[in-house]
């Protein structure tokens, strides 16, 4: 299969008619998964599909929130090497961290507003709550591997580091960052999920929004700010019933972003990512151990434009002009404790978000 990035036609500017204020963000998106999504995912869970082979995403309408897929996955090893060159490049950037041992306090104290805490190209953090997150993947805490189903405590151990490898490379990898192929991304995933990230590349729309999957800005007009992305989240492992293990990922992403191609004025975007990762047991023997099954299952997006689907973050900025925000109370994008949508809730609610 060849590379797949996504990018199409030009389409008009996401940020004409948009306004911002200086005490929200102007869109966060929220995306329901598909129903298909949800199905493969409960199929993949009891009967894992045999891989054929092959190789190998809101922005909702006006008013409308991002939300996600789901799947599932279970045991790789030649991941890592179909990963080779990405973890290269992680690596030299500083990206793959350290695995920390101990999970990250649960909140931020958001700082008082001043003239310091206004972002800036040499401080993009400044006055955020995820000033004192992590950096990168060592914002990305992994429990004690410990025999989980019929799996042993190495393998648990193995399974987990293959999902957070997904997490660094999806959503930490500043080639992808910065526009580029998402084939990466594709490379890691068995042919279902792979066939359906494909899918939303191609044609990113309000139930197949590929940035839930990875992270990317369309450099022909927003610019990652600097090598840090601030991260805060953890993986948890259970019992999946068929004496494999599902792996429960919750993770906030917070980058730092700037107008292309030499905007000074910096935004954040904080982006919610919740997914699973199916790791079936022994008795799975015709799954394919080499790729993953994942399923994005919730999460949102703040600030990012409601109006375009494009398969890229796409926030404002201070000199964007019109109106488009969002609708209903503010919502504290840091605020873990807040519920998620739930799968039966409609796609496409695009609500104000506080800014920090």
């Amino acid at each position: 299969m060849g590379d797949i990035t996504g990018d199409g036609a030009a389409d008009p500017d996401p940020l004409d008619g948009l306004e911002l204020n200086e005490e929200f963000v102007r869109g966060a998106a929220q995306k329901e998964a598909s129903a298909r999504a949800r199905m493969l995912g409960a199929q993949w869970r009891d009967a894992p599909p045999v891989d054929p082979g092959g190789r190998r995403w809101s922005l909702p309408e006006q008013q409308a929130p991002r939300q996600q897929k789901r799947w599932r996955v279970p045991r790789l090893v030649a991941v890592l090497l179909a990963s080779a060159l990405a973890i290269g490049a992680l690596a030299l950037s500083g990206l793959l961290g350290r695995l920390p041992r101990h999970a990250p306090t649960a909140g931020g104290t958001a700082p008082s507003a001043s003239g310091a805490d206004v972002p800036s190209l040499a401080a993009p953090f400044a006055g955020s709550p995820a000033a004192s997150w992590s950096d990168n993947a060592d914002g990305i805490v992994l429990p004690p591997a410990k025999p989980v189903g019929n799996l042993s405590a190495a393998t648990v151990g193995q399974d987990l580091a293959e999902a957070r490898l997904y997490l660094v490379v999806a959503y930490l990898n500043p080639q992808i960052l910065g526009g580029g192929s998402a084939q990466p991304v594709l490379d890691m995933l068995a042919s279902e999920p792979r066939r359906l990230l494909a899918g939303a590349l191609v044609r990113p729309s309000r139930y197949d929004d590929p940035v839930m999957w990875l992270s990317r800005f369309n450099p022909a007009k927003v610019r990652p700010v600097g090598q840090v992305v601030k991260v805060r989240g953890t993986l948890t492992a259970s019992p999946d019933g068929t004496g494999g293990m599902t792996v429960h990922a919750d993770v906030d992403f917070v980058y730092a972003a700037r107008q292309a191609p030499n905007g000074s004025a910096v935004v954040r975007v904080v982006a919610r990512r919740v997914l699973d990762f199916v790791f079936h047991g022994p008795a799975h023997s015709v799954v394919d151990t080499a790729h993953l099954y994942v399923s994005p299952t919730n999460g949102y997006t703040a600030n990012d434009s409601c109006a375009l689907i494009d398969g890229y973050l796409n926030p404002a900025f201070p000199t964007t002009p019109g109106d488009g925000l969002g609708s209903g109370p503010a919502v504290d994008p840091y605020d873990t404790a807040q519920p998620l949508p739930s799968p039966g809730q409609s796609a496409g609610r695009c609500q104000n978000v506080r800014q920090p």
